[in-house]
């Protein structure tokens, strides 16, 4: 009886030391005790970048305060916090009773001056007119007269035909130069009259033209595409001009993300790098951007400058004041090949080895490795796509022993 209780215990002990060295390939590591198991990844070709990072916030691309240039009493605020409004939409609006009043007012002081000036310049025309009139019949008489003296020289006509010829022209001239002194004498004195009636004519339509801009301006339109990220007046409310903030509007349809980087970065950045940003919001996310704008000054307490990466955001994810860590992209490979950082061994002398598995068996391999990021190294030579590298239990390997190999994804 104890032996058999024995027994089971050895065989128990067995069975989890070879379930410990084995893992799942139990039965096949029973089989032949001398295969180690590892984990290998299939080498693949992937994009890989160098970045700089950095810690920032996210700013909004433009700001508004909505404001009236009018005083008065709002009759309307048409706009909730949080709506999206675009450019030009009605923001609110006020009430225009008074200056419509004021504005027919004006407009009948307008035409009463119009027709002030009107009649001025109606009568001085008048005077020309007459002037003209005259002149015309002054010329046909003296023509007359200067026929009927040489008709007179040769007897044609009477004395006295001659003299009502004479009188008739002198009448007509005398006229004339009477025309000529009204025309003068009117026009000196309707003068500052016509002056007075300009000036008048001028003011009043001056008042109608402030008026009609006043009530253009109390409809109170946004500046700027945005979100309503503030209301600070409502309907029945008092707005003076300048001082008085109906809604402010901010522009996050794209945003700034704020980051500062040490001086000594300086040289390896440059406007239009892209960069990704992430929040804390979104930790399974990524935002790509791209420089804006490099501030030209540096912080002379911290030793940093302010990077502004300019960042697409459609959806409105990203907020005003959200933490958010920025990575730069340096530089960027495309489609090369690249194995996890854990299958590249270094060794004592400095060299870089990995295993490659053939056939369940670990062959040995020197390698020229590149950029290393994230993870990820590039391999420049002795690997190639598709092979599968050892990532996990290389420690108990050498060349040619014999596996027992589970392939991983990373993905």
């Amino acid at each position: 009886m104890n032996r058999r209780i024995v027994n089971r215990l050895l065989l128990a002990t067995m069975l989890l030391f070879l379930s410990l060295i084995c893992g799942n390939s139990f039965a096949i590591c029973a089989e032949d005790p001398q295969r180690v198991p590892v984990k290998v990844f299939k080498v693949v070709t992937r994009d890989i970048s160098s970045t700089l990072s950095a810690m920032g916030t996210i700013n909004y691309l433009a700001k508004a305060d909505v404001s009236s240039e009018i005083s008065g009493i709002l009759s309307s605020v048409k706009v909730e916090e949080g709506e999206v409004v675009p450019k030009g939409q009605i923001i609110a609006s006020i009430d225009t009773t008074l200056l419509q009043s004021q504005l027919k007012q004006t407009l009948a002081t307008l035409e009463l001056a119009e027709i002030d000036l009107l009649k001025t310049e109606n009568e001085i025309r008048k005077a020309q007119f007459k002037v003209t009139g005259s002149r015309v019949t002054m010329e046909k008489l003296r023509d007359y007269f200067e026929t009927q003296k040489e008709l007179f020289k040769i007897g044609g006509i009477t004395q006295s035909e001659l003299n009502e010829a004479e009188m008739n022209y002198e009448k007509s001239l005398a006229d004339y130069k009477t025309a000529l002194e009204d025309l003068k004498s009117l026009k000196v004195k309707s003068n500052e009259g016509r002056i007075e009636a300009e000036a008048k004519t001028l003011k009043a339509r001056a008042d109608v033209d402030e008026i009609k801009a006043k009530i253009r301006k109390s409809t109170i339109k946004a500046p700027i595409s945005g979100i309503v990220s503030a209301k600070k007046k409502w309907t029945g409310e008092g707005i003076n001009p300048g001082d008085s903030v109906i809604a402010t509007i901010i522009r996050i349809d794209e945003v700034y993300a704020e980051a500062d980087v040490n001086e000594r970065n300086i040289g390896l950045i440059k406007a239009g790098q892209q960069a990704e940003v992430i929040a804390d919001a979104y930790p399974d996310m990524s935002f790509t951007g791209k420089i804006h704008m490099i501030s030209p000054t540096i912080d002379t307490d911290s030793r940093t400058l302010k990077v502004m990466v300019k960042v697409p955001n459609g959806r409105r994810l990203l907020k005003p004041g959200m933490f958010v860590r920025v990575r730069i992209i340096l530089d960027s490979l495309k489609d090369v090949v690249t194995v996890p950082q854990d299958a590249v061994i270094t060794t004592k002398d400095g060299s870089e080895i990995a295993f490659v598995i053939i056939d369940e068996v670990a062959f040995l391999r020197e390698l020229q490795t590149g950029l290393k990021r994230e993870g990820w190294a590039v391999i420049h030579k002795g690997l190639k796509v598709g092979e599968k590298v050892v990532v996990e239990g290389q420690e108990r390997l050498r060349d040619l022993a014999s596996v027992i190999s589970t392939e991983i994804s990373t993905e």
